[in-house]
């Protein structure tokens, strides 16, 4: 394969795409934390029931992996092999694995925080938007962020993304 880089060099954009175009950045957020904290959740349990344990069982009995690559130390993965070798219940590894994405979503919002002009679409416990705000933002911390449009009620996180990137009032 061909780095990017050197697909970036050989053909520059002029102007450079960031000139030509509205770059419109978005975020959903639930709200409270708790609603993220019980997706992870449900989340993992459903990866578990769709035969994820078979799947690092299956790695596991390869005989050619070890715990050290970095595939294996990807969430889930490591807590489910530590499980395999015998370091943790099944319960653990499950609860593990749980906290540890609970972790790399906190990280994700603190990245996200970060980026300038990003509008965040918040939605409620079931996944429907209820507006959009500006401002740094945190799952949770809506005191951080100013609600500048209110959704209609049981408007979808899709349509209120299109409606806000067609500068559509909500």
């Amino acid at each position: 394969g061909v780095p990017i880089s050197d697909w970036q060099r050989a053909a520059p954009l002029d102007p450079p795409l960031s000139e030509r175009f509205d770059i419109v950045q978005i975020a959903l957020s639930p709200e409270p934390r708790a609603v993220l904290h019980e997706r992870i959740a449900l989340r993992f349990q459903a990866m578990m029931g769709a035969g994820f344990l078979d799947e690092v069982r299956d790695l596991h009995a390869r005989g050619d992996l070890h715990a050290d690559l970095p595939a294996l130390r990807a969430v889930g993965y490591r807590h489910l092999w530590q499980h395999l070798e015998g370091q943790c219940s099944l319960a653990e590894a499950v609860e593990r694995g749980s906290a540890a994405t609970r972790q790399l979503a906190k990280r994700q919002l603190t990245w996200l925080r970060k980026w300038p002009d990003l509008a965040w679409i918040i939605t409620d416990s079931e996944g429907r938007a209820q507006g959009v705000a500006r401002g740094p933002a945190d799952a949770g911390a809506s005191d951080s962020r100013t609600v500048v449009e209110r959704a209609d009620p049981g408007e979808t996180s899709l349509k209120i993304a299109l409606r806000y990137l067609a500068g559509d009032p909500i």
